[in-house]
Formats: structure tokens, sequence, C-alpha cells
């Protein structure tokens, strides 16, 4: 089994609890991005329009980039999440054939995902949370609803709905648990096996991104007097403003096209 670490999400939602809609970078992270950010801002500033007259546009190519590696982080904390919810489904399932109560197999459950994941786990946290709520009787599928909203995780969600009637109608737990883990199960296969297709066209996509930038390099240092005549002057500020917008615009697309949710 692969255990996905990811820097925790210390922002908070209403409550005290963590906002899935928002993701806090760590320092070195940080770095790491605004490096990355400088760098893009540095390259569409000195290739494009090789003045400082192209800062703004280098400004919002940095910002581009921020916003997309955001975007990333977000759908990786997302799948992370339905990875240890489905550890999260297994262990509680194991707790209810051994006899436990809804109590008990919930803080069980807790312990067993912090043994893999640790204790500031975003899972851990809110299993660890619904479980003293629930020791004060407040309603689980109400808790897990609750979790899904904030997640935005449809699973949590189907299974927070399936708990609610299996209360009211009295169904077997331990059936709902089995079902839910396999069709966590299924959707993670899938995922996996859609990943392992689409690694090589990630691979070209990104490839493809940078090689404007290498080609303009090339041109600029081997023949600088051909390309020269798009800079310091408006119509050649006018055409590559144009190509730096369409440019932007293919590799958002490219990437659309590439990205599978989960």
């Amino acid at each position: 089994m692969r255990i996905l670490h990811l820097p925790v999400n210390r922002k908070k939602a209403e409550g005290g609890k963590p906002d899935y809609s928002v993701y806090r970078f760590s320092r070195e992270e940080l770095f790491v991005l605004f490096a990355e950010a400088a760098a893009a801002g540095f390259l569409v500033v000195w290739l494009v329009y090789d003045s400082v007259f192209g800062l703004p546009a280098g400004i919002a190519a940095g910002m581009l980039i921020i916003r997309m590696k955001r975007k990333d982080l977000l759908r990786r904390q997302k799948q992370t999440v339905l990875f240890h919810f489905r550890d999260f489904i297994f262990s509680l399932n194991a707790a209810f054939k051994s006899g436990y109560s809804l109590e008990n197999a919930l803080a069980a459950s807790a312990k067993d995902l912090e043994s893999l994941y640790g204790g500031e786990d975003l899972t851990v946290r809110e299993v660890r949370d619904i479980a003293a709520k629930v020791r004060y009787r407040l309603p689980a599928p109400e808790l897990f609803a609750d979790w899904a909203d904030r997640s935005g995780t449809e699973d949590i969600r189907q299974f927070a709905e399936m708990i609610a009637i299996s209360s009211k109608t009295g169904g077997r737990i331990t059936k709902i648990l089995s079902d839910s883990w396999k069709t966590i199960c299924e959707r993670i296969d899938t995922k996996k096996e859609t990943d392992s297709m689409l690694a090589s066209k990630i691979y070209e996509q990104k490839l493809i991104s940078i090689m404007p930038a290498f080609i303009i390099i090339y041109l600029r240092i081997s023949f600088a007097g051909l390309i020269s005549v798009l800079y310091r002057n408006l119509p050649g500020v006018i055409i590559m403003s144009i190509c730096l917008f369409v440019y932007g615009l293919a590799v958002v697309w490219s990437r659309k096209i590439v990205e599978i949710e989960l």
C-alpha cells in the first residue's frame, strides 16, 4: 500500500475545521514556487519584450504559474483524502466485525490511520474529531456529511447517505462498509490505469510547453539580428504579445486535456 504525504492544510473553516478549498504552502514549497514564478516572469520579460515594459506580462506569467501549481496541489490533496478514506473504511469495517461499537470503532480506526500517516494527517484529524463528537451522541451521518461538504469528496457524501439510511432502517453496517470500500478501490484502480496510459502524453505536453522558450533563446543567440526586429517597436510588441497570449491559452488548454479528476 502506497502512502501519500502532503503538507497539512492549516487553513481553518468555520468551527476550526480544515478548509479543503484552500491550500497553504510550506516554506519549502513557497521558495520553490516563487523561484519558478520568478524564472517564468524573467523569461517573459527577456524573451518576449526584452524590456522592463514587459514587466506586467512577466508578473501575469508568474501568477499563472502559482495558480496552476496551487490547483495541482489541491487535486493531489483531494486524491490523498480519498486514498486515506479508503483505508479508514477498511479499518472501520474490521473494528465492527470485531464487535466494537460505533464510538470505539471510530477511535480504533483513528489510531490505525495515525500509525500509518501521522497525527497531523487531514483524514486522521477528521476521524478523531468525528469519534469525539459521536462520544457526545452527535449523529454520525451528519458529521460525515459535513466532512464531505468541506472536502468535496463524493465518496464520503455517498457513505454518509448510506450510514443515514442504515441507521433508520437497521441495515447491516458491515455490508455498507464493504461495498463502499470496493467502490473506492475500483475508482482508484481506474485512475491509476488512466494515469499509466496518459503518462507519456503528460510528458509530451510538458516538453512541448517549454519548447517555444528554447526556440526563442536559440534564435536570440544564433540569429540575433534576424529576431531583433520584433523588439523595441510597436509592431513587434503587438506580434509578440499575441504570440504570448496564444501560447498561454495553449498551455492551459493542453493541461485540461490531460487532467482527469478522480
